[in-house]
């Protein structure tokens, strides 16, 4: 079966001898033979040339004939290597001539736009500077500055395998513009390339002389440690096909291309991995030197304040700041040896596997556990006071700001993402961490591969009270979370990492999730291309046993366990997770589950370590290790006080609230029927809004699911995208349903495999219509010039200066009105 890449190819072919007959190359009696050879091609290869969308993503702004003559020109100009050289990384053994005249001369021009390019860059604004310097090669080919500009740019747009190209492409034409070899270095350190990566430095040394500036020093002896770590602790990684950084939503690189922060542990001098030498203050001047600053003489503190003028150093406290769990990659590197070589590396949904000991699940510390340390715990909400919510009456002041723990998930063969490739936000259940869900991404990146779509990145976040999130937030949690927050967070998310989720963008949200995603979209109705919502809880009417059934049992539930392995013993005899599948069911003891003490169970009953007897056989002693307390991730009482929101007589409020209390309780909607003692507004609300709801939606139900009743899934049917602004709902075909018989609420839990077959066959059709609309606004829009683009046209005028606001059958005003 033919690769993308075969393909892409095989479009770039058919168009060369397209433009070949038309360009006069070949003669028109050549034409039938063309026209054979193309369809062939096309044929063979599974392509449709006639998409011109497919076409431009395959060749970009260039054609092959163009790519060819570069090719020429660094191939065959060039002297060719010695035997057994190391391939792109190292400086050819003779450069004839020749290959001073490889090298675009700049023009005027050609300059004008590299300075455009770098104002770009200041601005963060990458793609642009992208075309920029894209513009100013296409008059100056394999100009080097432009070329290590444009690698610069691709790096800090996550785009490494298009930085190291420019920057291979840069040094091949010029081996001296040590630039290109720094670039090129972080390109292939970025990509798990360490070997490559130090030579490229090494190269660079050598093109610098004198032993090489101190920038290049550091960032060589940076992917030295690398390649040693890899020497000692072996390839850890696993073949798995998405990769998440276990230290949370990865940013993107800077404007000078910061390596990814997945392996930014890794970049920190001093021990780490299996040989680690354990605690001590991370080399800072080796990060430093890596990005380009100047490190501090003589082993030294390096000048923070030169280092944070530098925009990838600004742009990396950011996004620790905004990213609680990145800060986990940094505390890795305080106490202990710290991960092992999977740590971080693109391994399976589940992280990492393996590492060196006392990296626990790959590496990842034990982040639970850790802000159990009052000392860090008070670090780390010092440094990322950050986006969420506010506490909602919290346990401290309304102002309060709280942060948000998040992932993102990168398939490991889609490094270099195109156009068009999808972008999903996930949404999770009430209770549930957002690890759960990882089977089901594994899943569908499967089967959406097999259809042709490739998947950019998942990002899903735990809501500020639960999860990771809530044990971030504990000291400022209170009793009253409201589901309004976490809708506002992901919009938060959503644009601080907005050179990273690219549209078009699919929502698919669990129970709670669901409800979250769809207010989401309320707030920006263009946002998400479809929606796909697994038994949400949006509902017109409460349910006694359906909304306070599963309170009143996480009420009594039991929140405390010996040890991890007896809890994990427990779940297994339970019915509740009898059926579970088995990697949904471990990634909840692995992710579900933090060590005591907490702020709630501050008493701890760990079972000492048994030491061998002083006479016992040394071939046989062994020590048992203490096995500590475990209590639930997301505490029992949050996971109430997201069911339920109470409505009873207290002693404040004495009198019973027969009419909501405008100060307590404004949100009581007295149409839902009789007040009850407990009540939850936002699934009502939410539910009297899907008529607005713009874009399509499958809803996937389970018909155990009290809210799969058969009267809440006709109403949700009927209302989603019916009214005005909305997709045109059930009679337009924007919207569907799916239930699974003898299933109920846990959908995403117990059938993983088939709901992801459920959520293919209805995202492989909203692509293609996603992928037809784009091409043909595009193509609309293209056809009007650029300064005609925000300026009111002929006809805007005519209409806007008639008597358009005279009564129907009125003559028409003889002169315009303004």
């Amino acid at each position: 079966m033919a690769s993308e890449s075969h393909k892409r190819l095989a479009l770039a072919i058919v168009d060369f001898l397209s433009t070949s007959l038309k360009d006069g190359t070949l003669q028109p009696e050549d034409a039938d033979s063309i026209e054979i050879a193309s369809n062939c091609i096309a044929e063979c290869f599974h392509v449709d040339p006639s998409d011109k969308t497919a076409t431009k993503e395959a060749l970009g702004d260039q054609n092959l004939l163009k790519i060819y003559s570069v090719y020429e020109k660094l191939k065959g100009k060039n002297a060719p290597a010695a035997a057994g050289s190391a391939p792109s990384a190292s400086v050819p053994k003779a450069m004839p001539k020749e290959t001073l005249e490889v090298k675009g001369h700049p023009t005027e021009e050609s300059e004008k736009l590299k300075g455009q390019g770098n104002a770009a860059m200041q601005k963060k604004d990458y793609n642009r500077a992208i075309d920029f310097y894209t513009q100013a090669l296409d008059i100056s080919p394999l100009n080097t500055i432009y070329l290590s500009n444009r690698a610069a740019a691709y790096s800090a747009s996550n785009q490494h395998e298009a930085a190291m190209h420019d920057a291979e492409l840069a040094v091949t034409a010029d081996p001296k513009y040590t630039k290109a070899w720094s670039r090129l270095g972080l390109a292939k350190f970025a990509l798990g390339d360490a070997k490559g990566s130090m030579d490229a430095y090494k190269s660079g040394i050598d093109a610098e002389g004198n032993g090489g500036s101190d920038a290049m020093k550091k960032g060589y002896e940076t992917a030295k440690r690398k390649v040693e770590e890899e020497g000692v602790d072996g390839d850890d990684e696993e073949d798995d096909d998405i990769g998440a950084p276990d230290a949370g939503a990865r940013g993107a690189p800077g404007a000078g291309g910061m390596p990814d922060l997945s392996a930014l542990a890794g970049m920190f001098g001093g021990g780490g991995g299996a040989g680690g030498a354990g605690g001590g203050m991370p080399d800072l001047s080796a990060l430093a030197g890596m990005m380009g600053g100047g490190g501090a003489g003589g082993g030294g503190m390096p000048d923070i304040g030169a280092m944070m003028q530098n925009p990838m150093m600004r742009q990396m406290a950011q996004q620790v700041m905004q990213n609680p769990e990145m800060l986990s990659g940094l505390m890795n590197r305080f106490g202990g040896g710290g991960a092992g070589a999977g740590a971080g590396a693109g391994a399976g949904a589940g992280g990492a596997a393996g590492g060196a000991p006392g990296g626990r699940g790959g590496g990842m510390p034990d982040l639970s556990a850790m802000m159990n340390d009052p000392a860090i715990a008070e670090m780390a909400r010092n440094f990322m006071g950050g986006g969420a919510g506010g506490a909602g009456r919290g346990a401290g002041s309304q102002e309060d700001e709280l942060s948000i723990a998040v992932k993102q998930y990168t398939p490991l063969d889609n490094r270099s993402p195109g156009r068009g490739d999808i972008t999903i936000i996930g949404a999770h259940a009430n209770g549930f961490p957002k690890e759960l869900y990882e089977p089901l991404w594994d899943e569908l990146y499967s089967r959406l591969k097999a259809k042709g779509i490739a998947i950019r990145n998942i990002w899903i976040a735990d809501v500020a009270h639960q999860g990771v999130s809530g044990v971030l937030n504990e000291s400022k949690l209170g009793n009253d979370p409201s589901w309004n927050d976490h809708p506002r967070d992901l919009f938060l998310l959503i644009n601080h990492f907005r050179h990273e989720i690219r549209r078009p963008i699919i929502g698919i949200g669990h129970s709670m999730g669901g409800c979250h995603l769809v207010n989401l979209s309320l707030m920006h109705p263009r946002l998400f291309t479809t929606l796909i919502l697994i038994d949400p809880v949006i509902q017109r009417l409460p349910s006694r046993s359906g909304n306070y059934g599963p309170a009143k049992a996480s009420t009594v539930r039991r929140d405390r366990w010996p040890s991890r392995k007896a809890a994990e013993a427990a779940f297994k005899r339970s019915k509740f997770y009898q059926t579970w599948d088995p990697r949904v069911l471990d990634l909840w003891v692995k992710h579900g589950l933090r060590d005591l003490p907490t702020l709630l169970h501050s008493d701890l009953k760990s079972t000492p370590a048994v030491l061998p007897a002083i006479s016992a056989d040394p071939s046989s002693a062994a020590i048992t290790t203490a096995e500590t307390e475990v209590t639930l991730l997301t505490t029992k009482h949050q996971e109430v006080f997201t069911f339920m929101r109470p409505n009873y007589s207290t002693a404040e409020f004495p009198e019973p609230s027969e009419k909501p209390n405008p100060l307590t309780h404004p949100d009581v909607d007295p149409a839902a029927g009789p007040n009850d003692p407990f009540y939850r507004p936002e699934p009502l609300a939410t539910f009297h809004k899907l008529p607005a709801l713009r874009p399509s939606v499958q809803y996937i139900f389970g018909d155990q699911s009290f809210l799969s009743a058969p009267m809440l899934k006709a109403d949700k049917m009927a209302a989603t995208g019916s009214g005005i602004g909305g997709s045109g709902g059930v009679t337009a075909g924007r919207v569907q349903e799916h239930t699974f018989k003898g299933i109920g609420h846990l959908i995403p839990m117990e059938v993983v495999g088939e709901t992801a077959d459920v959520c293919t066959e209805w995202l492989v059709p909203e692509f293609a219509r996603w992928k037809q609309l784009e091409q043909l606004e595009s193509e609309a829009w293209s056809r009007v010039p650029s300064e005609e683009k925000g300026r009111m046209n002929e006809e805007f005028l005519r209409v806007m200066t008639s008597d358009w606001n005279a009564e129907p059958g009125a003559k028409p005003a003889t002169k315009p009105m303004l």
